[in-house]
């Protein structure tokens, strides 16, 4: 009867450890801090100057939108949509994979840019949306003035 029981207790120690693994192996990432900054980090890609207004003829550089993502997949896509918020029209999309070298899930600040001398970035409202796996998860807003 002591071996059946050890055996019972073994079985339900393996379920319990089993299941555990396998709720942490498919975790959601989660996605914190989107923001649009005129600079960001060379080491970390961290937002430096996070800013909700630029003012048109003195944008000068990149324009970044900066989010941070706490474990995310490897193998997830994720995308940056830039959007004139007044007309809907796409400005540009970029479209790319976590990373195909590291192992595991990662985490950090990720970012897409939009060059402003090469975008006509007129006085308006813009949003910047965030999808992973192309489920939108977060979107951001900025805003040009004359």
């Amino acid at each position: 009867m002591k071996i059946k029981g050890k055996i019972v207790f073994a079985f339900l120690c393996l379920i319990i450890l089993l299941s555990m693994f396998s709720v942490s192996c498919s975790r959601e990432a989660t996605f914190e801090a989107f923001v649009i900054s005129s600079e960001i980090d060379d080491d970390y890609n961290a937002p430096i100057y996070p800013r909700e207004e630029y003012v048109e003829g003195n944008i000068k550089g990149n324009i970044y939108a900066v989010i941070k993502v706490i474990g995310a997949n490897r193998d997830n896509t994720f995308k940056f949509a830039w959007i004139n918020n007044d007309t809907d029209e796409i400005l540009f999309e970029d479209t790319n994979k976590y990373s195909s070298q590291e192992k595991g899930f990662l985490q950090g600040y990720f970012y897409s840019f939009i060059d402003s001398e090469n975008t006509s970035l007129t006085p308006g409202q813009y949003r910047v949306e965030f999808y992973n796996n192309n489920e939108l998860k977060s979107t951001v807003y900025f805003k040009v003035r004359s």
